[in-house]
């Protein structure tokens, strides 16, 4: 069972590590007024959605020590909203980015790098809930 826990975070740690690589790539080829566009983008957002993803986190392990959902069925619940919550701020980054003229170059690759990290974390969840 240990095992399935180290793997799957291998697995996740790999996945993001190889995105981030990419996306770093990606934004070096980016002229000084796009970088700073891209800046703007994630400015004001990542604050939201990182108390969004802390509320969660709070909610998960409240219902867990309350035994409210058995584990397996509480982190399918929890998996899907984080999933749904990613997909739809991917969606609404990749229309800012089309909406904003970026090299289609830079959308390829932040959408590989960005699909990269979903199967991680698609992995991760399903090690999690499929032990």
């Amino acid at each position: 069972m240990l095992d399935n826990y180290i793997i799957s975070m291998l697995i996740l740690l790999a996945c993001v590590l190889i995105s981030r690589m990419i996306s770093d790539k990606a934004i070096k080829n980016l002229d000084a007024d796009k970088k700073a566009e891209l800046v703007d983008f994630f400015t004001g957002n990542r604050k939201k959605y990182m108390i969004l993803v802390f509320a969660m986190v709070v909610i998960f392990f409240g219902i867990l020590k309350f035994n409210l959902l058995e584990i397996n069925v509480l982190t399918f619940v929890y998996a899907l909203i984080f999933l749904i919550i990613l997909f739809f701020r991917l969606f609404n980054t990749y229309k800012k980015l089309n909406q904003s003229n970026f090299p289609k170059d830079f959308i390829k690759n932040f959408l590989i790098a960005n699909s990269i990290s979903v199967l991680g974390i698609i992995i991760f969840f399903g090690f999690m809930i499929f032990q």
